[in-house]
């Protein structure tokens, strides 16, 4: 019966009176930003590996460049042993520049190799303005797994100030400079990287050519090239990687020739 007397007043509504009807939505509360608190500040100052670690995932939420300011003068201060490349890597994950200082002149520097390999990584991460610079001083670091990780990191910073030393280096069998100075040489550096070819192991230089040919900058003649060399040493493991190259090129596109070629030079080599 309801329903019968309000039906004239329902049908006599205008689309205004229904929108007014409508329940308003209330807009959604604002969610204050992570702040850094007194009882994580506690936490950081300890001593204890723990309460560090908490304090660190506590802060990482926070994220601001305060806090790697925080974190950086706590490695300052010294830490236990077993919390310094946690500390580190943290720096590296939150990943500003203002930590570049304490990365370099700590941790990069330190007596042990983990944390010295630990801080080129977070230094790539942080890009400070000296970073290349320092992270070049590791490519003769006594300990290898720190001149891997400057090898690396050297690509990952773009630093071609650091072509010749890592030359240097892979002479000496560091090959984790080989990616990076494909990622690094110019063109008319290019015929320096690829004389390695055939001279070190195949696996070894396979990321470094991966890295030549998926080069926009490198010219169709230089890759065209390249395949080229790499039919004449016609090795199986040469026939995969050209065969795996073709595969990755689209058809159609830049480099539909480059592709071409891979798989013309692949079908060329015995098995």
């Amino acid at each position: 019966m309801l329903l019968v007397a309000l039906a004239p007043l329902l049908l006599s509504a205008t689309p205004l009176d229904a929108q007014r009807a409508r329940p308003r939505r209330g807009r959604p509360a604002a969610t204050a930003a992570p702040s850094i608190t007194d009882e994580t500040r506690g936490k950081l100052a300890s001593s204890d590996p723990a309460q560090l670690e908490e304090a660190l995932m506590e802060l990482v939420v926070v994220g601001t460049p305060e806090v790697s300011d925080l974190i950086a003068e706590r490695l300052r201060r010294g830490l236990p042993r077993a919390s310094v490349v946690h500390v580190v890597e943290t720096l590296g994950v939150l990943g500003h520049g203002n930590a570049g200082p304490a990365l370099i002149e700590v941790a990069l520097v330190h007596r042990h190799a983990d944390v010295r390999a630990a801080a080129v990584r977070a230094v790539q991460s942080c890009r400070p303005p000296d970073a290349a610079v320092a992270v070049r001083a590791r490519l003769s670091d006594p300990a290898a797994s720190v001149r891997a990780a400057a090898a690396v990191a050297l690509g990952g910073l773009g630093d071609h100030d650091a072509v010749e030393a890592l030359f240097q280096v892979l002479d000496r069998n560091l090959y984790e400079a080989a990616p990076s100075l494909a990622s690094l040489v110019r063109e008319s550096e290019i015929g320096q990287l690829t004389a390695y070819v055939g001279r070190l192991p195949f696996d070894v230089m396979s990321p470094a050519l991966t890295e030549l040919l998926a080069r926009d900058d490198i010219s169709e003649r230089r890759k065209l090239d390249l395949i080229a060399q790499l039919q004449e040493l016609g090795t199986s493991e040469v026939k995969v990687f050209l065969e795996d190259l073709a595969d990755s090129i689209p058809a159609q596109g830049r480099d539909a020739r480059v592709r071409q070629a891979a798989m013309d030079a692949a079908m060329r080599i015995v098995d």
